[in-house]
């Protein structure tokens, strides 16, 4: 099994997610992981797994001249990220301040001494919130833009749910070997986000609704403008009227 042991990973690292926050990057990195038998804790694991991540255009854009690296492109429908992104701090604010115990039902190991100290920022107390549409479109620009020679695979978000062997088909991609036969899909689901959770971040929690169907209307035709409608198609097209 292509387990890297436990000592620093050296650049370049095997392969680059680049994501906006909120798009599944855990859920990819830690399944990876679990898949390939990791078994550290999430402080080691975070720091060492040497498959590496930016959610940042110019820190992505850093790598692009190491010839071994593999890239991956983790995409979420925009209409969700904007929803989930805008009314979750509110949400959670509320519950920490109001109803604590509320927050244990959206995930039993959810740390509420931390979402409720009023000293660390709202990013320390429940993880990355906002979308930046240019850092969005980027993102795009860039994994769009790469070389032909460099080995690229698209992921969605929405895939990740719903069918688990997705998890699969980017362990091939990125030529991990396992035993698909001897593989808990489930188990390692149930780790991913046990590990989300300690990574100090707090899945989005009941409540957030869609804007209205004329707003995300508008956003659409909005992004169809900035990025382009070439690169709007090939990467969003499949989100139009999906809100």
């Amino acid at each position: 099994m292509e387990k890297s042991d436990n000592s620093l990973y050296s650049y370049p690292p095997r392969a680059l997610i680049i994501s906006h926050p909120r798009s599944g990057l855990h859920m990819l990195r830690c399944g990876l992981y679990l898949l390939e038998g990791g078994t550290d804790p999430y402080e080691y694991f975070n720091e060492h797994y040497n498959i590496c991540y930016c959610h940042e255009f110019e820190d992505a854009l850093s790598f692009v001249n190491y010839s071994d690296i593999k890239y991956i492109l983790l995409l979420r429908n925009p209409h969700h990220l904007i929803v989930r992104m805008t009314l979750a701090p509110h949400i959670l604010k509320t519950y920490a301040d109001i109803a604590p115990e509320k927050l244990k039902l959206i995930h039993p190991d959810i740390n509420i001494e931390r979402a409720q100290d009023d000293s660390l920022s709202d990013e320390d107390r429940f993880g990355s919130f906002g979308f930046v549409e240019q850092r969005y479109a980027n993102l795009l620009k860039l994994y769009d833009e790469l070389p032909s020679w460099i080995p690229k695979q698209l992921v969605h978000f929405e895939d990740q749910l719903a069918n688990p062997h997705t998890l699969f088909e980017v362990a091939d991609f990125l030529n991990i070997k396992y035993s698909p036969e001897t593989i808990d899909l489930t188990s390692i689901a149930e780790k991913t986000k046990e590990m989300y959770v300690k990574s100090n971040h707090f899945p989005a929690p009941p409540g957030c609704s869609g804007l209205p169907g004329d707003t995300h209307r508008n956003l659409e035709r909005h992004w169809k403008e900035y990025m382009g409608a070439e690169l709007y198609d090939k990467y969003l097209k499949r989100y139009e009227g999906v809100y």
